[in-house]
């Protein structure tokens, strides 16, 4: 007997399950079900529908997308949570037989949307089903968050669909909406996202103006600059040159207040940034100038000490650095390529690098002053004398030579040639002495993610190995790696001291040790292990860093396959 059917599905009082729910919402409406389906009170069949019914509900949205729209709840390396293409043929019959007998709009826009994307034969009525009820989502005075954002990002799709269908109707009624929403809204912390929306919909000038008006009423000093951007941003649409320009001088101005406000060299910065993008002619009637904005700069003394730029020399050619490094790789198993790939770059000599630094520290008079390295809003992180700063810029070099000189070209060559398996990196993995069999999986997935040229993504999956790696090979030499305080509690000792632990350089080499510091903890370098730890990176990363780590993980790793293997 068929259980998935139009009958079982009215049978269930889902409405009434849903009716008193405080946070109307598809995930909400996903645990609830999921929580009904351990329950007693419910049959067999109606506990398989239940169970369906969570899952449609737990997938999010990608709203600016045709044909992979869903997003899984949950997903790591190994497994995911349930998506549409999970579906089977009789799931995806009932859920065609349900859809205009479903009463609540946040399921219905989901069926819809997966019928419009998975049932065979395709139908257009699905799709206008799916916009009718992503359009019905509240976006008017409630103070829920996570509703409201709900509620935007169907918004989103539902004009995403729209556009994609040309139907002035159907975007006509979602217009009207937005607009009413966004003029009669009385919670100024929303105007902001359903602005976003208001952009993506073909609007006339006049109600352009009115929203314009509308930012304008509502600004306020919290979010000023986000309002102003807004405003130019609409300005720009309507192709108001004038007032967009008065705009950008009024967010001009507001950077300036604040940074004398919070004495912060960030708002200077974008201040001098917006003053470039003005004309020229607006530029010479204006009080700022752009020497005013740069010694404001100065005065605030945020300057970062990693900014410090050596004398100008023109560009190093490195082409036949380049070739060289490909053509080692280039017409090889890959085997041998990577062999290659591992071998053919030196780490750094440190006490070569060492020795240079004290020479040119020696015959310079900045020798006799010690350097403060400042973080991003000014506070004082480490002070360094001039020998390290130099010694710093020394290994900065090797790391940028070895990257772009070797790395990067040598690795492309391999992609081009071979396909770096995950399994192909799992059984380098599981292979090697240097890894914890409990930790297999999180290198493969470190090391497989830098063939795919996700390094970020990497290091911060293999910075917490490489920690707990030498925290590993120092308790095996009998080295205490915690520290107990006065209470008796006992904590790990940080990597940082772990890696200057003088038995530390009995066992590893010296030059890996160095290059591990100046990768992972040095404050006037990368630091790359503190930046990631503490959610200081973003999109504007120095790359070198953690490609070099990249590679020299996988260079560790791979290498003790080789050595295993020629025991």
């Amino acid at each position: 007997m068929d259980v998935l059917t139009l009958e079982n599905f009215t049978k269930l009082d889902y409405m009434g399950i849903l009716q008193n729910l405080k946070n109307k919402t598809c995930l909400n409406y996903s645990t609830i079900f999921n929580k009904l389906t351990k329950s007693n009170k419910y049959s067999k069949n109606a506990k398989e529908i239940l169970n369906l019914l969570s899952n449609i509900c737990s997938i999010d949205l990608k709203a600016d997308s045709y044909n992979e729209p869903f997003i899984p709840m949950f997903q790591n390396y190994q497994k995911q949570t349930f998506l549409p293409d999970d579906l089977t043929k009789d799931e995806l019959y009932f859920l065609n037989q349900i859809l205009n007998e479903c009463k609540d709009f946040r399921i219905k826009a989901r069926i819809a949307d997966i019928l419009w994307i998975y049932y065979k034969p395709k139908n257009i009525k699905y799709l206008k089903i799916a916009i009718q009820e992503y359009s019905k989502f509240p976006i008017d005075n409630f103070d829920n968050t996570l509703e409201f954002s709900e509620a935007i990002n169907s918004y989103k799709r539902a004009i995403f669909l729209a556009n994609s269908t040309k139907n002035k109707e159907l975007l006509s009624e979602i217009v009207n909406r937005t607009t009413n929403a966004f003029l009669n809204l009385q919670n100024n912390k929303y105007i902001l996202k359903l602005n976003d929306i208001l952009k993506k919909l073909q609007l006339k000038d006049k109600l352009k103006y009115e929203i314009i008006e509308n930012l304008k009423i509502k600004t306020n000093n919290a979010q000023k600059i986000g309002y102003l951007e807004e405003i130019r941003n609409w300005y720009i649409i309507l192709g108001n040159t004038d007032e967009k320009n008065n705009t950008t001088i009024e967010i001009i101005n507001t950077y300036i207040e604040l940074g004398n406000n919070k004495n912060c060299s960030c708002y200077y910065k974008m201040a001098l940034k917006e003053y470039c993008s003005l004309p020229n002619k607006i530029k010479e009637n204006l009080d700022i100038e752009k020497d005013f904005l740069y010694g404001k700069i100065e005065r605030t003394n945020k300057i970062q000490l990693r900014s410090i730029k050596g004398p100008e020399t023109s560009p190093i050619n490195i082409s036949n650095l380049t070739d060289s490094s490909i053509n080692m790789v280039k017409n090889k198993d890959i085997s041998t390529a990577l062999r290659f790939f591992t071998n053919g770059r030196q780490r750094a000599d440190f006490a070569n690098l060492k020795k240079q630094s004290e020479n040119i520290s020696q015959n310079s008079i900045a020798s006799i002053f010690k350097y403060i390295q400042l973080s991003q809003d000014g506070k004082k992180i480490s002070e360094e004398p001039y020998e390290n700063i130099v010694l710093s810029i020394n290994y900065n070099i090797h790391f940028n030579l070895a990257v772009y000189s070797f790395i990067i070209p040598a690795l492309n060559q391999i992609l081009m040639e071979h396909r770096i398996s995950k399994e192909y990196i799992y059984n380098i993995c599981n292979n090697s002495l240097l890894i914890d069999k409990n930790r297999v999986n999180l290198w493969t997935k470190g090391l497989h993610l830098g063939f795919k040229h996700e390094f970020l993504l990497s290091a911060h999956i293999l910075i917490p190995q490489i920690e707990y790696l030498i925290r590993f090979i120092l308790k095996a030499d009998n080295v205490t790696t915690t520290i107990i305080d006065n209470c008796g509690i006992e904590t790990e000792k940080s990597l940082n001291k772990l890696l200057k632990e003088e038995k530390l350089q009995e066992i590893l080499e010296i030059d890996l040790i160095k290059e591990l510091q100046y990768l992972l903890i040095q404050p006037t370098l990368y630091n790359l292990r503190n930046e990631i730890i503490h959610a200081l990176v973003d999109d504007n990363i120095d790359k070198v860093g953690i490609i070099y780590l990249w590679w020299l993980c996988f260079r560790l790793v791979y290498k003790s396959i080789c050595h295993i293997n020629k025991t």
